[in-house]
Formats: C-alpha cells, sequence, structure tokens
C-alpha cells in the first residue's frame, strides 16, 4: 500500500484507492469495478482476477459506503482504515497474530474501542483481513 502524497490525508487516500472497490451480497470477496452494461456490471474478483457480470437482482455496495456499528453512531470502514494505518505507523499487520476470532476481536477493539461486539461488523474486519486491506 503506497502512502498518501504531499497534503493528502490518509482518509482521502483510502478512498481514491478504494474508488471501484466493491461486495457484492451473495458472492465472496471483492470485486473491482471495471464496466457498466445497459443491465449490470461487470467486475473482476480482486483475489481470483476472475470476471464476472452482476445483475440488477444482487445488492452491490461500494467500500467506502460501509459503516461498522459502534455504540456511538456509525463509523465509515475508511476512517477505520485510517485508524489502522495510524495505530501500526504505516506498516502492515502481521495478520498471523489474530488468527482466531477473538485475536480479532481483542486487536479490533484496541482500534475501534466502542465497536459493537454483538454485530456483523467483525464480519467486515475479517473480509477486510482476508483481502488484505489491512
Amino acid at each position: 500500500m503506497k502512502a498518501p502524497q504531499g497534503s493528502q490525508s490518509i482518509t482521502t487516500h483510502y478512498l481514491n484507492m478504494l474508488k471501484g472497490i466493491i461486495a457484492i451480497t451473495g458472492k465472496p470477496g471483492l470485486y473491482k469495478l471495471l464496466s457498466r452494461g445497459k443491465n449490470n456490471l461487470i467486475v473482476e474478483n480482486i483475489t481470483t482476477g476472475k470476471r464476472t457480470p452482476t445483475y440488477p437482482h444482487e445488492k452491490v455496495v461500494s467500500i467506502p459506503d460501509i459503516s461498522i456499528y459502534t455504540e456511538g453512531g456509525d463509523t465509515p470502514l475508511t476512517d477505520v482504515f485510517d485508524k489502522v494505518y495510524t495505530a501500526n505507523e504505516g506498516k502492515a499487520v502481521d495478520l498471523k497474530k489474530y488468527a482466531t476470532p477473538e485475536d480479532l476481536r481483542e486487536y479490533f477493539g484496541t482500534i475501534l474501542p466502542d465497536f459493537d461486539q454483538d454485530d456483523e461488523s467483525l464480519l467486515y474486519v475479517g473480509l477486510c483481513r482476508s483481502r488484505h486491506l489491512f
């Protein structure tokens, strides 16, 4: 992951980096938006490189539009990435340390202490971890 250029904030950097990255309900992984057709989108799986169309009945969500529930309200995923980047001083996160859900929950609690631990937001953390977003 490249560091922000000049006066660009880390959050703005993440937004630019994640532009065009989407999640599709019912499909595993993250996808890069390649083009738009008349009735569908053409996307590429980030992990496999496989290209596939999406259809109007599939819910498509842009990564910058995803928020994590906290006790104080919603926190945009890009802000969470900003906190991870800051907490790790820009270094890559050693994912081997957080192999179990409990380890991941504990680590995430240091990044975002007020996240709703009963909510499915941990699934987003696992998704981000598994897709090398941090």
